[in-house]
Formats: structure tokens, C-alpha cells, sequence
């Protein structure tokens, strides 16, 4: 039926403008797509780890590729369980209960990236000490933050000559501190107050939602990310540095 001309459309709801709206819808869009992507995702998933498991029994001992088989089982056992928090996602901030040893993930992190940054002529460093304490968030959730960040970077840095990542951590108070910094070309001032913002992309083919899902889980943790000011880089990393961003997790409380 046709619109009066004395009628106009139905308002937005209180405090919801149009631009807000349409990101709640790509929202609620998104979360059908995952769930349903999830569920696709599950059976082929099962099938990798099955036939991983297989290779174990055979090649378990071999120096050469009983690690790396460990590490694949590993890796389908942490999709898993990106998987299952999917399915059962809830819109509200849920308490973690779960635990790990932020050592053995950053190591892992470095190993799996590392061809990545090669090929991308990277150099990687890691600035941690010998020991951690342990931190209260799920395993796979820290390691899908942390590559996330070297991710983003190491494709800030592609090709460029000279160029270095550094994975930071340390204990400050009752927090654990996690950082990841590079020589790219650094964030704008502009751009920098949207980096955590959903959909908010400067690449060609990016989603905009990597960094708004890493803050969410470490808000979730009870912890938060923040991108450090280019001062406050500089300082902290070396005069090279432009971009840094810096997850806190709180402590195991049985450990503080």
C-alpha cells in the first residue's frame, strides 16, 4: 500500500540512530551466519582431528613430525572450541572460569607465524621472561587475540625493508600484560579512535570486526585492549616503533 503524503516512516528506537540501527542488523546477520558456518564447520573439523589422532599412533616418536602433529591436534581442539563458544553465544558478558599458561601460547603463536613472517621479510622477537604467572582466560581465546595482533601486523609490515615485531609480556600488580608492537606505518589519529569499533575497516578486503571481537574477549576475561599513544610506543619499544597494542588480563586468583 502506497504512503500518505501526511505520513512518514516509523521512528528508530529512543537513543538508536539510523547508522546504529543498520549495525544492529549486521549484527543480528552476522550472528546467523556464524552459527550456521559453526555448525558447517564441525564435521570436517571432527575429520582433521580423527585423522590426526590416526598419524599420532604411528608417527608419535618420530623427532620430525610427532610436534607437529601434537601441534594440528592442538589447533583442532582449539577451533573446537572457538566452534562451541559460536553456538552457544550469548549477547551479554559471560564470567570466565577457565585458566592457562600464557608462555606455551605465545610460543605457539610465534611458531605457527613464523613462515608467515618470513615470506613477508618480518623479524620476530620475543620479550618474555623465563617464567609467567597464569592467567585467567580459556587458552584458545588468548591465542586468538595474540594472532590476531601479529596478524595485523606483520601485514602492516609486508615487505617493507627492516621490519620488526616484538611480542612483550610481563606481570604488573595483579595483572598480566601482553604486548604486541611493530615498525609499520603507524595508525592516524583519525582511525586510531575507531580501530575497536565493529565493521570499522581501512583494508581492501577486511571485515572490521578482528579487533572488536579481541577487545570483546578481554572484556569478557575481565581485562581490556588498548592501542598504546605513538609516544608511549616509541618509549617503551624503540624509536621505530608506531603501533602497539597492549592486552591486560587479571591473575589466577589462587596464583596472586
Amino acid at each position: 500500500m502506497a504512503m500518505r503524503k501526511n505520513e512518514s516512516k516509523a521512528p528508530f528506537p529512543q537513543g538508536i540512530d539510523e547508522e546504529k540501527f543498520d549495525k544492529l542488523s549486521q549484527l543480528a546477520e552476522m550472528g546467523k551466519l556464524l552459527a550456521e558456518t559453526a555448525h558447517e564447520l564441525s564435521q570436517p573439523l571432527a575429520g582433521i582431528k580423527a585423522f590426526t589422532q590416526m598419524l599420532r599412533k604411528r608417527y608419535d616418536d618420530d623427532d620430525f613430525l610427532g610436534p607437529k602433529l601434537r601441534l594440528i591436534e592442538k589447533q583442532a581442539r582449539h577451533m573446537e572450541a572457538i566452534l562451541d563458544s559460536v553456538k552457544t553465544y550469548s549477547h551479554g558478558l559471560r564470567t570466565v572460569t577457565e585458566s592457562c599458561a600464557p608462555r606455551e601460547v605465545i610460543e605457539s603463536a610465534m611458531l605457527l607465524l613464523r613462515n608467515k613472517a618470513t615470506k613477508a621479510r618480518v623479524e620476530m622477537e620475543l620479550r618474555v621472561p623465563a617464567e609467567l604467572p597464569t592467567v585467567e582466560i580459556p587458552e584458545h581465546k588468548l591465542q586468538q587475540v595474540l594472532l590476531n595482533l601479529m596478524n595485523n601486523a606483520i601485514e602492516a609490515m609486508k615487505g617493507s625493508e627492516g621490519s620488526k615485531l616484538v611480542v612483550e609480556a610481563s606481570e604488573s600488580g595483579k595483572d598480566f600484560r601482553l604486548a604486541v608492537a611493530d615498525t609499520g606505518p603507524g595508525i592516524p589519529g583519525e582511525v586510531a579512535n575507531r580501530v575497536f569499533e565493529p565493521f570499522f575497516t581501512t583494508k581492501k578486503d577486511g571485515s572490521g570486526l578482528g579487533l572488536a571481537i579481541c577487545k570483546r574477549i578481554a572484556r569478557q576475561a575481565g581485562g581490556d585492549l588498548r592501542l598504546l599513544g605513538q609516544g608511549e610506543c616509541s618509549s617503551r619499544f624503540g624509536e621505530r616503533f608506531r603501533t602497539a597494542l597492549e592486552l591486560s588480563l587479571p591473575l589466577e586468583r589462587d596464583a596472586s
